[in-house]
């Protein structure tokens, strides 16, 4: 079973490649006797230790036109490069991307071949040696394309981001060899007395825009060594006259930073003739100068020297400074972080994304964040969101999405493109916050809302309908006494008084759901009252069904009205009895929970029957709703019991789900005078 290889592994792999390549290319450096040799080495290494398929490199030459002549060559397929020279210009296809690398000056990369627009001889021939990705680097000297170095993968996506600029540091790094390897030649031919290449070295040497030191090599101490020559760049960069440097030496430039030990520098140096360090050295000024430092030995008759390459990184120091920083704030933000392609193809998540979503970031990178569609959203919000986002603009909303494990949450995003320098969107970042507690505590409050105006609604209905139906009442019993029993009339009159009980009970039933019902509070303990009315509801319940109870060690003291609570038991008893028609399991537990300031007293009733759906469990408190067959059930069981839950100052809450039972939960305040 292969395992695929974290983003950390993969970094830690490209490092390790890195500096094998470095420390082999160091050592050709140090012996190279002109820049053939130098792009053979680099040709060759890019294959055999950054594993590239194929690598070549050619110097750029210009006669009536400007050329690439190919000059060296290595990887699996032989032939592969065409011998003849590459027209360098923009009508020309052949001249392809590699052509426009030269042309601008900067890398181009292609991942994937076969979506190329516009298809040339290379092209085909390319595709058709199993090469599908290319990155195409140009060298330069003295401000100048000289040379371009090209690198080719079988793979689609044969370069990463880290890839490509570790390409790029290569190329930077050659075109300084280059310059090293011409100056050396430059300096030998100085020995022999030709003028004319000394004064040609003398340019190049003094317009590179790194700093460039030649000093002799003590055999005790490579660093101690007095310095013989310094280029422009160098006395610009520290403030010094090359006059004023030519009397130091390197250790007297180094300062202690905890990263560059001259010690072992120095005796690396010596023995392998090269060494790359990252180094502060001191300007005149007093300031600190942030350095990359590429050091080489060469011998000039009887005598060694160092020629050292200083580099400035200041700016890559701050660069990633601040993209640790960066990297750091979203990793530790408590929001949910995703960036995407400009295909909507996911390249990065962050942390509290794998929490809220519990998908880890390596099963999503190259995914499409549709993965986490619910299908519970209108199309049209993200039909609107893409041509939003895809036109430049902020996008807000909120989504309703699934999780790894299926359940559904929801996130308030806001989602936005990035551009780059052209002002082309390459990249789209959205930032996401869980707000799944708040549109539940959102829609618990609407419910509660939407109850209290029904049952204001409910009571002041009831209240003016007691006072007919006492009237009703009032003379239907008269009519009763005066009449025969035995006449038709008098039967009439009973139906009248059935009629009439039946619909006290109702108002009844509705005076208690709007808290307009009077009762008489008296302080109860909830454990005794569980304890007495247990047998009450093993004989409402059917024979199987198993009724257990868990009463809390604790008092459970609250002031409520003995008759209105003995209703609420039965009420949940008898909803349990109907959800459970083949038998099961009637829980009920009494415990004290402390909600902020307050402690209740709590009671769970919990069934294992057949639950409800989402939909039926947010209108089991509305009066006169009831899933039972007509005539079976006024719908006012549950509206009552809330009705007097409510009036005693507690809470009533209801869980359930399809298939899995279903919870009530009441909770009355603990040891506190009931509130009329």
């Amino acid at each position: 079973m292969s395992i695929k290889p974290s983003p950390a592994d993969k970094t830690n792999l490209l490092s390790v490649k890195a500096a094998g390549f470095y420390r082999q290319f160091s050592r050709v450096t140090a012996g190279a006797c002109d820049e053939g040799e130098l792009l053979d080495a680099l040709c060759r290494l890019s294959v055999d230790v950054l594993g590239y398929s194929v690598s070549w490199a050619g110097f750029i030459v210009e006669f009536a036109d400007k050329r690439i002549i190919p000059t060296s060559y290595a990887g699996e397929y032989e032939g592969y490069i065409n011998p003849h020279e590459i027209c360098i210009c923009c009508d020309d296809p052949s001249c392809g991307p590699i052509g426009e690398a030269v042309i601008k000056g900067e890398a181009i990369t292609v991942n994937d071949i076969s979506l190329m627009e516009d298809f040339s001889f290379w092209q085909y021939k390319t595709m058709a040696s199993g090469l599908h990705s290319f990155c195409s680097l140009p060298v330069k000297t003295d401000g100048k394309v000289t040379a371009v170095f090209n690198v080719l993968s079988r793979e689609k996506n044969g370069f990463s981001a880290d890839e490509i600029n570790l390409l790029k540091e290569i190329a930077l790094e050659a075109a300084a060899c280059m310059s090293i390897i011409a100056a050396r030649s430059r300096m030998l031919m100085a020995e022999s007395g030709n003028r004319d290449l000394i004064e040609k070295f003398g340019v190049l040497f003094n317009n590179t825009s790194d700093a460039i030191f030649v000093h002799e090599m003590p055999e005790e101490q490579a660093f101690s060594g007095r310095f013989v020559e310094v280029n422009k760049t160098a006395c610009e960069k520290l403030g010094y006259t090359q006059e004023e440097l030519l009397n130091l030496s390197p250790e007297l430039l180094n300062h202690p930073c905890g990263k560059f030990d001259i010690e072992e520098a120095s005796a690396t140096l010596i023995k392998t003739g090269h060494a790359h360090i990252e180094a502060l050295i001191k300007c005149k000024s007093g300031a600190l100068l942030p350095v990359r430092i590429s050091c080489h030995t060469f011998s000039m008759g009887k005598h060694r020297y160092i020629v050292s390459i200083v580099r400035d990184i200041t700016e890559k120091i701050r660069t990633i400074k601040q993209l640790n920083l960066l990297k750091n704030a979203i990793e530790h933000s408590t929001v949910s972080v995703v960036i995407t392609d400009r295909e909507g193809g996911i390249e990065y998540v962050n942390p509290v994304f794998e929490k809220f979503t519990g998908y880890s970031a390596d099963e999503v990178i190259g995914q499409n964040p549709r993965i986490l569609k619910s299908d519970k959203m209108d199309p049209k919000v993200f039909v609107d969101l893409w041509a939003a986002i895809a036109g430049g603009k902020i996008w807000k909303g909120e989504f309703c999405n699934k999780k790894k494990s299926g359940e559904l949450y929801w996130e308030s995003a806001i989602i936005f493109p990035v551009k780059d320098q052209s002002g082309e969107i390459v990249n789209y970042i959205g930032l996401k916050e869980d707000i799944t507690d708040k549109k539940i505590l959102e829609e618990q409050v609407r419910h509660a809302q939407r109850l209290n105006i029904i049952g204001e609604m409910a009571g002041s209905f009831a209240h003016d309908l007691k006072n007919i139906i006492l009237v009703i009442g009032g003379f239907a019993n008269r009519l009763q006494k005066k009449l025969d029993e035995k006449s038709p009339e008098h039967e009439y009159a009973v139906h009248i008084m059935k009629a009439v009980t039946r619909a006290a009970k109702l108002t009844n039933g509705l005076l208690t759901f709007g808290r307009k019902q009077p009762n008489h509070p008296e302080c109860l303990d909830m454990n005794i009252l569980l304890r007495e009315y247990t047998d009450l509801i093993e004989k409402i319940v059917d024979e199987n069904i198993k009724v257990v109870l868990h009463l809390s060690e604790d008092h459970m003291p609250v002031m409520a009205d003995y008759i209105q609570l003995e209703q609420v038991l039965m009420n949940l008893a008898s909803n349990a009895k109907d959800a459970m028609p083949d038998g099961g399991t009637l829980t009920i537990t009494s415990y004290v929970k402390e909600c902020g300031e307050a402690d209740f007293a709590c009671i769970l009733f919990e069934d294992t029957g057949c639950g409800m759906s989402a939909d039926v469990r947010n209108r089991i408190f509305d009066p006169f709703y009831t899933t039972k067959d007509p005539g079976k059930g006024t719908g006012l069981g549950l509206s009552i019991v809330y009705g007097i839950i409510k009036q005693h100052g507690g809470s009533i809450t209801c869980s359930s789900e399809e298939g899995k039972g279903t919870v009530f939960e009441i909770c009355l305040p603990l040891n506190a005078p009931y509130q009329v």
